[in-house]
């Protein structure tokens, strides 16, 4: 990995984001007014989130590229008998074929496992909600416990199973800080394009 990478994947992240963000303001009129409140804050955040990325572009090179899943998240692995089985090694089905077939961080498919544990727990809230006459503080809070020990427990066994193959410690959290925030932003431009419905979910 080196500085030209790091520059090279925040400005990919800086386009995106200000793509997505221009067609959520332009789409707040036909959001569900618990939606609207949500883009609006991350509509506000657009500096919070431009630091992000240059924070990520100005950190010190180290660790090592490497051919990536690029989409990968809870439902690419199936449970076969006794064995897990990977699949759709196609990357994002936005990008285009050259960026799919890139080297990346290795820490890029970890963002996109640790956004699925978001997704997972949001549906979760969002089916007991459905059938449940009373919104009750407790289950949001059971989701949210739920989200975030998995998020944890994998980001450690990531880095403790990868050892001195990892990146610098200063290196990790600033690539998870883009790359996670990179994905919600990719997936709320997915969700805005294909399952407005769902939008809340990256917001």
């Amino acid at each position: 990995i080196t500085a030209s990478d790091l520059k090279g994947w925040a400005a990919d992240a800086v386009a995106e984001a200000d793509s997505v963000l221009a067609r959520l303001r332009a789409s707040l009129p036909t959001l569900a007014p618990e939606a609207q409140e949500a883009a609006e804050a991350v509509l506000a955040s657009r500096e919070a989130i431009a630091k992000r990325y240059e924070a990520a572009a100005k950190a010190a090179p180290s660790g090592q590229k490497t051919r990536i899943h690029g989409d990968y998240h809870l439902a690419q692995v199936l449970v076969a008998q006794s064995d897990l089985v990977v699949i759709d090694f196609e990357g994002e089905p936005s990008r285009d074929l050259a960026e799919r077939r890139a080297k990346s961080a290795p820490i890029r498919d970890v963002a996109g496992w640790l956004r699925s544990f978001v997704y997972a727990a949001a549906m979760a809230l969002a089916r007991w909600r459905d059938t449940h006459d009373v919104k009750t503080e407790d289950a949001r809070n059971k989701a949210l416990d739920w989200r975030d020990a998995p998020r944890r427990q994998f980001l450690k066994s990531y880095l403790e199973t990868m050892g001195s193959a990892a990146p610098a410690p200063e290196l990790p959290a600033a690539l998870m800080a883009l790359f996670t925030l990179h994905k919600a932003i990719y997936e709320l431009g997915y969700e805005l394009t294909t399952r407005p419905t769902w939008v809340r979910v990256p917001l």
